[in-house]
């Protein structure tokens, strides 16, 4: 009788194989886990000795894929990214960034908007300081109807140039302010993820600001 030894296979190798190739095209190249994952690549899957890491890495890499179709259902229309200009805690941020939101939301929507539920609507992501760049948002802004780009820069400075700290302007908006249109979500999607592997920095927007 013919032998099939030539049919089998390593099935658990070859699961191993296809999670690595996965992890890899989602991690960014210039990560800790990349390079990781690059290891148990390079040490011919010898994953039974560091199954441990192994599954750390395939968590994380499953925590970044649900983010991404997160954002990406959500389907945002801008991007805006709000910096200070001088460093202060996560906590001063999310509170000064809250009257810089509800200001503008009052500016685009009235005064009423709070009572109307209308508002801007997406999520913010907190982004750590990395080298001189202070703590920040990223907010993905979504249904804004029929407010238009610079209808949105012309309320956003009004309304930075109003919230202080300490007596002072927090916020700069030529320096400080950015809002892009969405063109390339993919890409902005891969940028928020890169080092957001689980949703503790994701915070959603409502009528007062950052929940």
């Amino acid at each position: 009788m013919e032998s099939n030894s030539r049919y089998n296979f390593d099935y658990n190798k070859v699961i191993d194989k296809i999670l690595i190739d996965l992890m890899l095209n989602t991690y960014d190249e210039r990560t800790n886990e990349y390079k990781m994952v690059e290891y148990l690549e390079d040490s011919n899957l010898d994953i039974g000795n560091n199954r441990d890491n192994f599954r750390c890495l395939l968590k994380k890499c499953q925590n970044k894929l649900i983010i991404q179709e997160f954002i990406r259902k959500l389907k945002p229309e801008y991007f805006i990214t709000i910096t200070t200009n001088r460093n202060i805690s996560k906590k001063q941020l999310k509170e000064k960034t809250n009257q810089f939101l509800q200001t503008t939301n009052r500016l685009l929507f009235g005064r009423k908007y709070f009572k109307r539920d209308k508002h801007l609507n997406g999520i913010g992501v907190l982004e750590s300081k990395n080298g001189r760049i202070h703590n920040h948002y990223h907010l993905l802004i979504n249904n804004l109807e029929n407010i238009d780009l610079d209808r949105l820069k012309t309320v956003m400075k009004k309304s930075s140039m109003k919230i202080k700290f300490n007596g002072y302007r927090i916020f700069n908006f030529d320096s400080g302010i950015d809002i892009k249109r969405i063109f390339d979500l993919s890409g902005i999607t891969h940028y928020l993820t890169k080092e957001n592997q689980d949703f503790s920095n994701i915070l959603l927007l409502n009528k007062g600001g950052l929940m």
